[in-house]
């Protein structure tokens, strides 16, 4: 069994389930370990929520504009075939789970000012090898599942935090494993009914967590602060293989006590068929996040190519993978 960590969102990373987001540095430099408020808090704010598979369907269309296609089914019989499927296939992505790198390239920009009129929007391009690393864990019969980055030219040196005055997110790979024979009992699900995305028609699912301890997908950390993220969504489910084609998920609800608005994450996934393990798994291509934290609005834009299979000593002392040879 793969152990993932959580998500995290701050000045190191957002993602789900073995992501993080860590605060941009110079507002971890605000938060002070006596201001720092209990779990507690946060879970009672979440307990307000009106989670989205609660929604009428005007509401739902409204609010996630990915829907706009959708032919809404009220029908749940469908669910419980869709959620064993994805279930199996978030097994099989933990069993076959192999040491990757790919190139990264992240989009980030920064965009505040007290009026619509006088926003200012601030953007920076990083580039780098973003490697997942399957390890050992000191339980029986569990590994865990490590991402982090590292220089073009090899190196960890620190490419796990943002630049000055941006986040940095990671940990898309596991946002399927929402949908894990595990983690299902922990959220809400709803059939929506189908839609036709890139010309193939998919299934479409929405799930909420529940606002409990048990629920908990990640945290948002801030210097000193670190906030359980709950979340809700909808995965858009191909019915020929029961793969998660693509998610957009949106914080559970609002954090008034630290003035988190919201996070909106949007994946799409692709097929990477590595040949030499006989393996495909189903990586991120594209991953947007939006953070939406007081008058200040934070997006990263995250791009994976050229998935490769490496090896790792127990050291974790990398280098940069060679390019691999032939087209």
């Amino acid at each position: 069994m793969l152990a993932l960590g959580r998500w995290t969102l701050g000045g190191i990373a957002v993602g789900l389930l073995s992501g993080a987001v860590a605060a941009p540095r110079f507002a971890q430099q605000a938060t002070t370990e006596s201001a720092v408020p209990s779990d507690e808090v946060f879970l009672t704010a979440y307990r307000q929520a009106n989670p989205l598979v609660d929604w009428p369907l005007k509401t739902l269309l409204h609010h996630i504009p990915e829907l706009r296609h959708l032919k809404p089914s009220a029908d749940q019989s469908a669910l419980p075939q869709i959620l064993a499927r994805v279930g199996e296939n978030s097994r099989l992505f933990v069993a076959n789970s192999l040491n990757t790198t790919s190139v990264e390239t992240i989009d980030q920009s920064r965009t505040f000012g007290p009026t619509l009129t006088r926003r200012v929007t601030v953007t920076v391009t990083r580039k780098f090898h973003y490697l997942m690393v399957v390890k050992a864990d000191p339980r029986p019969g569990f590994s865990a599942l490590d991402e982090y980055r590292t220089g073009l030219r090899g190196g960890r040196r620190g490419y796990e935090t943002g630049s000055q005055g941006f986040f940095a997110t990671k940990g898309f790979a596991s946002m399927p494993l929402a949908f894990s024979l595990q983690t299902q009992p922990h959220s809400t699900f709803r059939y929506l009914g189908t839609e036709v995305v890139g010309k193939r028609r998919l299934e479409v699912v929405a799930f909420s967590n529940h606002a409990e301890r048990s629920g908990v997908m990640g945290v948002f950390i801030d210097g000193g602060l670190r906030v359980p993220l709950l979340i809700q969504g909808v995965a858009w489910i191909d019915p020929a293989n029961y793969q998660i084609e693509q998610m957009r998920t949106d914080l559970l609800a609002p954090q008034p006590s630290i003035q988190l608005e919201g996070i909106t994450t949007k994946v799409q996934f692709q097929a990477v068929n590595f040949r030499t393990a006989g393996s495909v798994l189903w990586l991120p291509k594209e991953v947007n996040v939006t953070v939406y934290w007081g008058e200040i609005t934070y997006s990263n834009r995250h791009r994976y190519k050229n998935y490769q299979l490496f090896r790792v000593d127990t050291r974790q002392d990398l280098e940069a993978p060679k390019p691999p040879s032939g087209p």
